[in-house]
């Protein structure tokens, strides 16, 4: 039997890091593209985000916003709903936050550092489990 396997990849945690990797850039028309190549400039950021949801439904691969809920919510409900449905997630992020959801199943990889955590990746880095991330966090 095929196991299923889902990869989730949290747009914001990178859409963020681009934003603020490269000084101010701008297309022809004077309208703010850092996020896109990255910048600095956050008020531009919004005028952004949906000309780069058009080039990700553009490749082929689906956007899921929630209106009123953080994209780190919305992938912790995905990885719990594939891994109660017995699928194997794959979470694409820089976020920490989203370590505590790691378990057999589930498993981040962060393209920037080259990085992948699986429960002993976790404990390696934060030197608890995933199910204390949570805790951690809260006194770091």
């Amino acid at each position: 039997m095929t196991k299923h396997r889902l990869l989730l990849v949290d747009g914001s945690s990178y859409l963020y890091r681009a934003f603020h990797a490269m000084p101010d850039l701008r297309n022809g028309a004077g309208e703010p593209t850092g996020a896109i190549y990255g910048s600095p400039m956050p008020e531009d950021l919004v005028k952004q985000i949906e000309p780069i949801h058009a080039m990700v439904k553009a490749l082929g691969w689906p956007v899921l916003m929630v209106s009123g809920v953080e994209a780190d919510d919305v992938i912790g409900t995905l990885a719990c709903q594939a891994t109660e449905a017995g699928w194997e997630t794959i979470i694409s992020t820089g976020d920490k936050d989203l370590a505590q959801l790691v378990n057999p199943s589930v498993t981040l990889i962060n393209t920037m550092t080259d990085e992948k955590l699986d429960i002993p990746g976790v404990i390696a880095k934060f030197g608890v489990p995933p199910e204390r991330i949570v805790d951690y966090l809260s006194i770091i």
